[in-house]
């Protein structure tokens, strides 16, 4: 068989698969979208923002913005947690860097985004072991304002923004 009649025969049985509708799918996980509102007694009323990500895997990946954050001086951070309420594990999803300031000192008010990609619970009964949401309602993404990072452990002085899903 010559090479053309292969490329040709190739092509109309590509061209075939598709108009039959038997394309092959590209694998991909699906993103989600939530709206990041205030909390509950939030440090940061005004603020709001939006998260998208996926969880495939055990590996939880996305990115949240937030604007409207105000000050929170040079000792404090606003951070991102995961938490899946029904076991009570959490996942670091890192701090928020201010956008035009590269910062995560939020010395002026300003928005801010993180991109996170997390492969396994931080804290809690099951660290170590794979991101895995919790029951409808119960998977829970939150802002701290904290005075300290620590990746294994939260130390907030206060809430901004969540979203549960």
């Amino acid at each position: 068989m010559t090479r053309s009649r292969f490329a040709i025969l190739s092509t109309s049985a590509i061209v075939a698969l598709l108009v039959l509708g038997l394309s092959v799918p590209l694998t991909q996980a699906s993103r989600e979208r939530l709206k990041l509102t205030p909390t509950s007694g939030s440090l940061t009323p005004d603020a709001s923002g939006k998260l998208s990500f996926s969880l495939a895997g055990g590996v939880l990946s996305g990115r949240a913005e937030i604007g409207d954050l105000p000050s929170q001086g040079s000792r404090l951070a606003y951070v991102l947690w995961f938490v899946n309420k029904d076991t009570g594990d959490k996942a670091f999803l890192g701090p928020l860097i201010q956008e035009d300031e590269d910062t995560i000192l939020f010395q002026s008010a300003g928005d801010g985004a993180v991109v996170f990609r997390a492969s396994s619970f931080t804290s809690g009964p099951h660290a170590g072991s794979p991101i895995t949401p919790a029951s409808s309602g119960n998977s829970l993404f939150i802002l701290l304002v904290e005075n300290k990072i620590d990746f294994s452990n939260p130390s907030p002085v206060g809430t901004a923004v969540s979203a549960t899903f």
